[in-house]
């Protein structure tokens, strides 16, 4: 997807007040790798990294930082101050808190109520945490993770949630379950209904 594309596809959403620097984005992408690799951590899914690569792939530029690291606190307990103390900013590592599920919340009204909080969100933190969850929606649905305890996430349920609580335009390719449809040039998000289909 073309930069143009993606910043096209959050078209409803507010810019963000200053964009997020190559510095930052950079500083997310190895701390991400450095965290995930399975050399350093035993327990990482070995798709980890392919679905942080992709979750990249269909964001704005603002919001690449905060998707290399939307799966770092909730799997490494990575505590803000790293994420600080590595050059991420105070948006990247508030949209980073309001996307990581509290331990133990793994239950379909837990979950909706999590995402509902993440459609809530004030600022640019909740900016950014909406737009890198639409894109991790998108992604677990078309690359499902199984679970050894068999729950899956009611993702369908949690994005129709973001889509009705908020300006939000659906970043993903055109062939995905949560996929942007083109017409007429236009990026515009599909419907629930028509999500499930």
């Amino acid at each position: 997807m073309t930069t143009a594309a993606r910043s096209a596809t959050f078209a409803d959403e507010p810019a963000a007040a200053s964009a997020t620097s190559e510095t930052e984005r950079t500083a997310a992408c190895r701390l991400a790798f450095l965290v995930h690799t399975p050399i350093n951590r035993r327990d990482v899914e070995p798709e980890l990294l392919a679905h942080l690569e992709r979750v990249v792939a269909m964001v704005p530029r603002d919001a690449e930082a905060v998707a290399w690291l939307h799966e770092i606190d909730q799997d490494a307990g990575c505590p803000p101050l790293m994420l600080e103390r590595a050059g991420i900013g105070t948006d990247a590592i508030d949209a980073v808190r309001l996307l990581t599920r509290a331990r133990g919340t793994d239950d379909n009204e837990s979950y909706l109520d999590y995402i509902a909080a993440i459609a809530r969100a004030p600022g640019n933190a909740g900016r950014l945490a909406r737009i890198v969850k639409v894109a991790d929606i998108n992604d677990r649905l078309h690359h499902p993770r199984p679970r050894e305890d068999g729950w899956q996430p009611p993702y369908g349920e949690g994005f129709a949630v973001l889509a009705t609580t908020g300006p939000l335009v659906a970043a993903a390719k055109l062939n995905s379950p949560l996929g942007a449809a083109r017409e007429r040039g236009r990026w515009f998000a599909l419907s629930p209904s028509e999500h499930a289909g």
